[in-house]
């Protein structure tokens, strides 16, 4: 067992990448992103035999809304928790000494897809997770499993005139106006932008961004990141003024082409947190997974935020509704890096 920074980030990554479970959150890159935008300390646990890596554990220690210490894995992020092949059971060992010493409340994971005994840890259910599947299928049939809703639209999106551009870097100036006005519609607080500005310098290379454009003006964009087998889609930003021209469906056909001809074999939709997002993601022809958060030691009693029941809710109405738009980026600065969602 080795426990520290990452003074093989090109050992590790290249791990990840022939890992089937691994999304970008497990990069060195992103853990990079993350530690220098907040100034969160990582946790890396690897485990090895004789030498070669078997599992991973990335885990930042962080503190919750009440200002109790805690790790989670991975902050900001849909996934994390344990990659890997860890029968011994090291990863865990390792991580009840951490606990222990740095007396840490809890551990948080995110996802936890990777985990294979739960029985150590609270498992709570969230919602579902849905992924597409683009193996040994050709584009043709692919479309076909498309529901009809879906080829309507796209249809109807060719008579707009839009401009499409699949980019290798997020586009700072557009990406940034979707962005707020996204979060400001859901009622999430945004992650400071330099983050993203991080993300730009450090997993360029993984970038997969779809820019849509209507007359000369961003409508809508959807942010993915290629990691082995799979391409993972985590922001879909959009105007509202411009859902008419269905620039949404444009951009998610125009990544699922994107990763068809990369030959990727698995298009992540990632969690579908309420009905809408559920209906929608559910056209696309996606197949439904349940989604956990994991919690350690197993007797915490602890619940995650759920964005759409109680105090949660009203919380993003009060965002949604009363937040100025040019306050929500220096507000969620503040916000975010305590809710580590």
């Amino acid at each position: 067992m080795s426990l520290g920074l990452l003074k093989n980030s090109e050992e590790w990554d290249k791990w990840v990448e022939n890992n089937p479970q691994a999304r970008y959150v497990y990069l060195s890159g992103y853990l990079r992103a993350v530690e220098e935008t907040f100034s969160l300390p990582l946790f890396p646990l690897i485990y090895r035999e004789h030498q070669t890596i078997k599992a991973i554990f990335p885990a930042f220690l962080t503190r919750n809304l009440c200002g109790e210490r805690i790790l989670v894995s991975l902050p900001f992020s849909e996934y994390g928790g344990p990659l890997g092949e860890d029968e011994k059971g090291k990863l865990i060992e390792t991580l009840e000494e951490i606990v222990k010493n740095l007396k840490v409340k809890y551990v948080e994971i995110h996802g936890g897809i990777g985990i294979k005994k739960t029985e150590k840890y609270k498992r709570v259910p969230i919602c579902s997770r849905c992924t597409l599947n683009l193996h040994g299928k050709n584009l043709e049939e692919i479309y076909l499993s498309l529901d009809r809703s879906v080829k309507k639209n796209l249809r109807k999106a060719k008579n707009w005139g839009l401009k499409i551009e699949r980019l290798s870097r997020i586009p700072l100036p557009a990406f940034t106006s979707l962005y707020l006005i996204s979060h400001k519609r859901l009622g999430s607080p945004p992650l400071p932008l330099e983050f993203f500005e991080k993300l730009n310098d450090y997993l360029s290379s993984r970038i997969r961004c779809v820019l849509i454009t209507f007359k000369g003006k961003p409508i809508s964009l959807l942010l993915g990141w290629s990691v082995g087998i799979t391409l993972h889609i985590t922001h879909i930003l959009s105007h509202h003024h411009y859902w008419f021209t269905r620039a949404n469906d444009i951009a998610h056909w125009e990544m699922i082409k994107w990763a068809w001809e990369e030959g990727k074999k698995i298009f992540d939709f990632g969690p579908a947190r309420y009905e809408g997002q559920t209906r929608y993601k559910k056209k696309w022809g996606t197949k439904f997974y349940p989604y956990f958060y994991f919690y350690y030691p197993p007797g915490i009693s602890k619940s995650p935020p759920l964005p759409q029941k109680g105090i949660w809710k009203l919380l993003g109405n009060t965002w949604r509704y009363t937040i100025p738009l040019k306050l929500t980026p220096v507000l969620g600065k503040v916000i975010r890096p305590r809710l580590g969602i």
